[in-house]
């Protein structure tokens, strides 16, 4: 089943990102550009899944039109046990929303110069993982408690760039990785940053052969996908959603394949399977713009790592490929929403995955 959610120009502006709550709505925060010639400003949306509409809209902060986007922190993650939302837009604090109405509740503050870059809240462990790049410390992990906002643990992460919506955190909350790319003209490549958190905690570097769109932890493994250009080659289209394993740091380059498409750019995690974006498009040197060729949603079981299906998209859907996005529901329903950050295709599409692969 692909339902789509609502275009652009109805649901608050160009979606940044999205999450699903146990209560069949999807959440997601928009940008509304030159609200009056002169501002912009993030919306905050809810999407009833039954009633297919849009029920409630939520106005942040104004920005001023020249300002650009902050792109290192504009997303937002969901609190299930105590019906929040828990959102970053200015890079200085996060602010937890009800979602019943979508009103504002608390905000965790951040110390003037310090930027938060992302951040991944664990209700289990009763913790909430900031990533945060300060003025004297560089890059720093801190682990606050998700209740009260009081700092546990901080760890100084070896790196001096961390990438935006880059931090994965395991469901004991004793391990979170992040990453940094490292564009080369020659070849790039990405790094990936393992954090633990224990009596003695550290970081520990993992050098991939790619630049890295992604990460998703699943068990014991963590999940990444590339973030390089797409294009016909042979090379490129036998690209595969990659497995580092947490234990022994092994990465198995071949975890999840398409062949003849190859997987990029973005993937989700729904309880017993894993979604990618597979396509590929071409790039002109004379225009500077991409055109998008092929672009399709695939989906693999969990643990067979068998392709179970896929879902094709419309030719319009990767005009900024390398921008797209899919957000999957984690309370049993398997249902996966897709959209593009860069507005390169106007729809958020939910797709119910037993109606994907019944389909197939």
């Amino acid at each position: 089943m692909l339902i789509p959610v609502g275009r652009t120009t109805s649901s608050g502006g160009v979606p940044l990102d999205a999450v699903f709550t146990n209560r069949d709505q999807i959440i997601t925060l928009g940008t509304t550009i030159e609200l009056d010639g002169k501002h912009w400003q993030y919306r905050l949306n809810q999407w009833d899944i039954q009633k297919r509409a849009w029920v409630r809209h939520t106005a942040l902060e104004a920005h001023a039109s020249q300002q650009k986007l902050p792109k290192e922190c504009a997303r937002i993650g969901y609190l299930p046990r105590v019906s929040e939302v828990l959102a970053c837009t200015d890079n200085h604090n996060l602010t937890f929303f009800g979602v019943e109405k979508l009103d504002k509740e608390r905000t965790q503050e951040f110390s003037s110069g310090e930027q938060v870059l992302d951040f991944a809240p664990n209700e289990n462990m009763n913790a909430l993982y900031v990533v945060v790049a300060t003025a004297r410390r560089g890059i720093v992990l801190r682990r606050y408690q998700l209740n009260s906002g009081k700092l546990d643990q901080e760890i100084e992460v070896p790196t001096s760039e961390i990438n935006s919506r880059s931090l994965a955190v395991a469901a004991d909350g004793t391990t979170a990785a992040t990453f940094a790319n490292l564009y080369r003209r020659t070849k790039s490549s990405g790094e990936i940053i393992i954090c633990r958190f224990n009596q003695h905690s550290f970081c520990k570097k993992v050098i991939t052969d790619t630049p890295i769109s992604q990460l998703s932890v699943s068990d014991d493994s963590l999940l990444f996908v590339s973030s390089a250009f797409a294009d016909r080659r042979s090379s490129s289209r036998a690209t595969c959603i990659q497995s580092l394993s947490l234990s022994t740091l092994q990465i198995d380059a071949h975890a999840y394949c398409r062949p003849g498409f190859g997987v990029h750019y973005a993937i989700a995690i729904s309880n017993n399977f894993v979604i990618g974006y597979s396509g590929y498009g071409t790039y002109s040197s004379f225009t500077e713009n991409t055109k998008a060729l092929v672009g399709s949603l695939s989906v693999w079981g969990r643990t067979s790592r068998k392709l179970l299906a896929v879902a094709n998209l419309t030719e319009n859907s990767g005009v900024h490929q390398n921008s797209s996005k899919i957000v999957a529901e984690g309370f049993g329903k398997d249902k996966f929403l897709f959209f593009n950050v860069l507005g390169g295709f106007p729809d958020l599409l939910l797709y119910d995955l037993h109606d994907v692969i019944a389909n197939n």
